[in-house]
């Protein structure tokens, strides 16, 4: 098993995505909300594509 840090950021937003899908938003959500946190994630690009998700999540979970 890799450890955390071998893990590329890319694998760990799949499970984001797939809880999307599944209309997990919360747990997606959380998911996204601590991975910025965390500072595990430099590249700006990166950064602002996931807070989008998250205020586009946002939106939806407000919409139902």
């Amino acid at each position: 098993q890799a450890a955390d840090s071998e893990v590329p950021h890319w694998a760990k937003q799949m499970e984001i995505f797939i809880l999307e899908d599944m209309d997990e938003l919360e747990s997606a959500k959380i998911l996204i909300g601590g991975l910025l946190q965390s500072g595990q994630i430099s590249d700006a690009h990166e950064i602002r594509f996931l807070e989008e998700r998250l205020k586009d999540m946002e939106v939806k979970a407000k919409s139902r």
